[in-house]
């Protein structure tokens, strides 16, 4: 008799052990959820209030159009860069952020896609180069000799991304790291 108790008890705490283990799970993920909403909703308002304070880039407007220099050192035009829709993406070597970005838009992209994405940054044309070839990128990148371009587009925030059309349309402006999942969704539709 006292074995059959012990096996109810037994069978009790596997029980109680089963569904907090469950309620834990669940009590992260949602907790996951949320943080990543608010994460979210904070970069949305970050972004707003930069580019009111800008007042030279906004959805529905134009990037301007620019000649830059490739890490080859030729001459390119943007609006020759972008034949469908494109990221613009305003990132510095030294930021954090935005090599977290980079191994976000390499994880989620195909090669194809890839090329879609367009790196503008004022850094010495040799550590892009190098940072090319250690973060195995793709894109484009563009040399913005002396800031010109970003400092004429108000832009001092890294990683700053403008989702452009092939008329250099500006559908959306992100202020922050961009989720493997914006790179896809916004080429995808």
């Amino acid at each position: 008799m006292a074995s059959l108790d012990f096996k109810k008890i037994g069978v009790a705490v596997l029980i109680f052990a089963a569904v907090i283990t469950v309620a834990v799970i669940v009590g992260v993920e949602a907790g996951n959820f949320y943080n990543e909403r608010a994460a979210k909703q904070s970069r949305s308002d970050f972004t707003e209030y930069k580019l009111a304070q800008m007042q030279t880039l906004g959805v529905g407007g134009k990037l301007q159009d620019h000649t830059f220099e490739n890490l080859e050192g030729a001459d390119v035009r943007l609006s020759d860069l972008v034949t469908d829709r494109a990221i613009v993406l305003f990132f510095d070597v030294a930021c954090g952020s935005c090599l977290v970005e980079l191994e976000q838009m390499q994880t989620a992209l195909a090669d194809s896609l890839r090329r879609r994405i367009i790196l503008i940054s004022h850094d010495d044309r040799v550590d892009l180069q190098e940072a090319r070839t250690a973060y195995n990128i793709d894109a484009h990148i563009l040399w913005d000799q002396d800031n010109f371009y970003a400092h004429n587009l108000e832009i001092n925030n890294r990683p700053f991304n403008v989702m452009i059309d092939s008329t250099l349309t500006i559908k959306k402006i992100v202020v922050g790291v961009m989720e493997g999942s914006e790179f896809s969704d916004f080429m995808s539709d």
